[in-house]
């Protein structure tokens, strides 16, 4: 006499379904002599059976079902660490070997980490993101491609500041413009002269 399938749905905190993924408690099989729901994954639309068992045994080890199917899952780029939380006004920088400026992501508020988690999707998750590209993303209000390069126009890697930045299609070559070094030479006669002090 064959054993009736538990078909009660798993009440859990850790099923926290992303993109309107559905698990659908009405429609189920059974595979193997184990109960197997469907599952819709949110992003591509697919459906496939998932155990009951397997969905179980990932809630309670404290892991968050969201529903995804393997290969979305896999592209799905998840917030570090204490990321949305702890957003503080100041935050550390630091300068990287080649000279860029480089922000934690879990510091920064969370319109910036959602642009700097969507820059790292190709990447894989870093806890860091350079400080000219988040600003260039900011500025044009979208996350940069992998493609898209941000050139310094004055030639300091350290001076983010939007006027100059530029974003460039493709790897920009080392050096600067020479129009862009006279205009920054004006630009800081300019600050010396309007502060009275000798060059």
């Amino acid at each position: 006499m064959s054993r009736k399938p538990n078909l009660t749905p798993i009440q859990s905190s850790f099923i926290q379904l992303l993109y309107d993924s559905k698990i659908n408690w009405n429609d189920h099989k059974v595979i193997k002599g184990n109960i197997a729901f469907k599952v819709t994954c949110g992003k591509c639309k697919n459906s496939r059976y998932v155990l009951k068992l397997s969905i179980q045994k990932q809630v309670t080890s404290r892991k968050p079902f969201h529903g995804l199917c393997r290969k979305c899952n896999g592209r799905h780029v998840y917030p570090p660490p204490n990321a949305y939380k702890g957003y503080k006004k100041e935050y550390k920088k630091s300068v990287t070997q080649r000279g860029y400026y480089s922000l934690v992501i879990s510091g920064l508020s969370k319109e910036d980490q959602i642009l700097a988690l969507a820059m790292k999707q190709q990447n894989g998750v870093s806890p860091r993101v350079l400080e000219h590209r988040l600003v260039m993303a900011r500025s044009i209000n979208r996350p940069l491609l992998r493609s898209e390069h941000v050139h310094h126009i004055n030639g300091n890697k350290l001076d983010n500041r939007i006027e100059n930045l530029e974003i460039w299609s493709t790897k920009h070559p080392a050096g600067e413009r020479m129009p862009d070094l006279q205009e920054e030479i004006k630009r800081l006669q300019f600050i010396l002269n309007s502060h009275n002090i000798p060059y």
